[in-house]
């Protein structure tokens, strides 16, 4: 993933020598420049708060299994109708965007929506369903108890651990005076 390629370019930088660092990290496109200003320690309790709110739902959604949802009767019984037919959607619109985002062929695939829609929709049901999983975390346990349990992705489990170092790095740099 992007994210993963330019947390491992950046790393990759520390311990090199300052010249050389710089011609490295020159390649990479930090996009214009901000203007930075010391953070208050406010905006810095924020900045930590939205990344372990990220880093929670992120794990949150990771539970729940991509593109299937059993059809059997007994977890709309567990979690509720309303619940199941959410978490239905997000999972028919996760294939679908897998379909239209990695087409077999480059003709546009028929009866779904262009990928700019599709990726809209997926993004408010994502928001959706972790808010839901948020407020309750016992759907997750009853997802997991109906499906016999199941393995979460691998490369998801990278991206959570590189997130959690990366969240600490930020909070020793935002900690450490200048």
């Amino acid at each position: 993933s992007p994210i993963l390629l330019l947390f491992r370019r950046v790393r990759s930088c520390q311990g090199v020598a300052p010249r050389r660092r710089a011609r490295t990290m020159s390649r990479i496109d930090t996009g214009p420049p901000l203007n930075v200003h010391k953070l208050t320690n406010v905006e810095a309790q924020r900045i930590m708060l939205i990344l372990d709110e990220t880093f929670i739902k992120l794990s949150l959604l990771s539970l729940i299994p991509g593109g299937q949802m059993p059809e059997d009767e007994v977890l709309p019984e567990l979690i509720g109708p309303e619940i199941h037919q959410v978490l239905r959607e997000q999972a028919l619109l996760e294939q679908q965007y897998e379909s239209v985002s990695n087409p077999a062929s480059n003709e546009p695939v028929k009866g779904l929506p262009d990928f700019e829609t599709l990726d809209d929709e997926l993004r408010h049901s994502s928001r959706v369903v972790s808010r839901m999983l948020t407020e309750d975390r016992a759907i997750v346990d009853k997802v997991e108890a109906s499906m016999g349990g199941f393995e979460r992705d691998a490369s998801m489990m990278k991206f959570l651990d590189t997130f959690k170092e990366l969240k600490h790095q930020i909070f020793q740099k935002m900690s450490t005076s200048v």
